[in-house]
């Protein structure tokens, strides 16, 4: 970059360095984290054969790196999901390029900025899952491609097939997006120009797909395994139809907008959306003139992905809840971004500077909320679990007894907590949990129950009722509480009460 251009791109690596290392060890882990480093703890060879009865139904690839990742450097949280913080520089790095060599500096660096400061690209980037590995494969995948396309360097398709093949081997829906989209791409110029030129380029990139496809083939029987239990999976709440569709194409725009730490009924919210409203209008608007290629390039890929998967998971993949729904398809959110930011950069001045400004309002408003706790939309990734652990191990006696679903992470920190003495039995083992109060009649017991949506036929109602005949309840403890207009919001959606709290404890002495 001549003279000074080089300023700006490094201070934005800078400070998304900071953000996206700071108080990484600060929440505990959610239920996909501590379940994804129960699996990552195994050895490489029999990773593969957990996930098929295991609750994470992806790939092995990013099991594999984070297993060799705490190898070295431990299971904390910070230890843990700092791999995935130094992929998310490499995600800002890649959207800037992607953004500049498609159309300019100022683009790529927009959309970058609005990445790094988005607190759903700070969520799902810092997860001890495949979230930041799938962007990133997704923007390194494409800049590749364009450079091939572009600049006919056919010596990157090598280093084409190896980016696909890693990608294939850690998600399903990111590489089978990318793979449509870039086929129909290439389809669609080659129908336009007739050239021979173009219909062998396109077969020249279907052969290395086909070929990074028969890289992938000794995964191919465990895919089927994982994608029947997919489909086997129980119905989630508005997860079927049409509305549920639109709701999902909905919740995506505004956690890939404005983030999933910020409630729309507040005035930071008002603006972002004001804002993001704007910025798509043009978008569409470059889009549609043909003047950007940028902009129709990363909004076509965005719309395309989208609604796919939203099909796909509104009608076969019923089990996804519209409100986990952006995170699958977190590989198209710096492509959206990126789209955005060519409608922005297109305008004149003064409206350019106000849509920027509507976004970082609620970008920092919702980073502040991100790091204090506050409105999440999924209120579980702010369950202070590891702290309600730690403060139980001083309370909890030896005599005493701890039941709590496996999802709440209760017996994954119990069993890393220094001090803990009480046995912590699963809610669902009913039998073995009647049997122990009746033998070893502890004078406390101790229950924890999730607030849930579409998993609320598991909470352990029956079991609670058997405890409340032979226990009295002394005590009732909270966390992570729900938003009173968010809970009224989703009694309306689902025809029922919604929970107080995310997790209560109740606290039981024997009568």
């Amino acid at each position: 970059m001549p003279n000074r251009e080089w300023v700006a791109p490094v201070f934005l690596l800078l400070a998304g360095t900071c953000l996206l290392f700071s108080q990484l060890g600060g929440l505990s882990f959610s239920v996909d984290e501590f379940r994804n480093v129960d699996t990552d703890r195994y050895p490489l060879t029999e990773i593969p054969a957990v996930l098929i009865d295991g609750s994470d139904l992806h790939p092995p690839f990013t099991h594999w790196l984070s297993h060799l990742w705490l190898s070295l450097f431990g299971e904390s949280e910070w230890a843990l999901r700092s791999i995935w913080a130094f992929v998310g520089v490499l995600i800002l790095a890649l959207t800037y390029r992607l953004g500049a060599t498609l159309s300019s500096r100022s683009t790529g660096l927009l959309g970058a900025t609005l990445l790094a400061t988005l607190s759903t690209f700070l969520l799902y980037t810092r997860f001890v899952k495949y979230y930041a590995f799938a962007m990133l494969m997704a923007v390194a995948l494409f800049l590749v491609f364009f450079r091939i396309y572009y600049q006919r360097m056919k010596r990157l398709l090598a280093v084409y097939v190896i980016l696909l093949t890693a990608f294939l081997y850690a998600d399903y829906f990111g590489p089978a997006a990318c793979v449509l989209w870039q086929d129909l791409f290439l389809f669609i110029r080659s129908l336009r120009h007739r050239t021979r030129r173009e219909w062998s380029f396109l077969l020249l990139v279907v052969g290395a797909q086909a070929l990074a496809g028969l890289l992938w083939i000794p995964w191919v029987n465990y895919a089927f395994l994982q994608t029947h239990r997919v489909f086997s999976m129980k119905d989630a709440d508005i997860g079927r139809g049409f509305f549920s569709f639109a709701l999902k194409i909905a919740h995506a725009f505004y956690s890939f907008s404005l983030g999933e730490t910020l409630f729309p009924w507040q005035l930071a919210a008002l603006l972002g959306l004001a804002g993001a409203l704007g910025a798509l209008m043009a978008a569409v608007i470059v889009a549609y003139r043909n003047s950007c290629r940028l902009a129709l390039w990363m909004g076509s890929f965005s719309l395309f992905s989208i609604s796919l998967v939203a099909g796909l998971t509104s009608s076969l993949i019923t089990g996804v809840p519209f409100i986990a729904f952006a995170n699958h398809v977190i590989f198209t959110l710096p492509f959206f971004l990126l789209w955005l930011s060519s409608g922005i950069v297109a305008l004149r001045p003064l409206f350019k500077w106000l849509l920027i400004s509507s976004f970082l309002i609620a970008h920092v408003v919702g980073l502040v909320n991100y790091f204090t706790g506050r409105e999440f939309h999924n209120p579980i990734y702010v369950v202070p679990t590891r702290e309600i652990v730690t403060c139980l191990a001083e309370e909890v006696g030896q005599e005493e007894v701890v039941i709590a679903a496996d999802d709440t992470g209760i017996a994954f920190y119990a069993s890393r907590t220094a001090g803990w003495t009480a046995p912590v039995f699963s809610a669902s083992d009913k039998p073995a949990i009647e049997e122990f109060l009746r033998t070893k009649q502890p004078p406390r017991v101790w229950l924890f129950i999730f607030g849930r949506d579409r998993t609320r036929a598991v909470t352990p109602t029956a079991l609670q009722e058997w405890i409340e005949g032979r226990y009295l309840l002394v005590e009732l403890r909270g966390y992570a509480e729900q938003d009173a207009v968010y809970r009224r919001i989703k009694e309306l959606l689902f025809r029922r009460p919604a929970y107080l709290h995310k997790l209560t404890l109740y606290v039981y002495e024997s009568l």
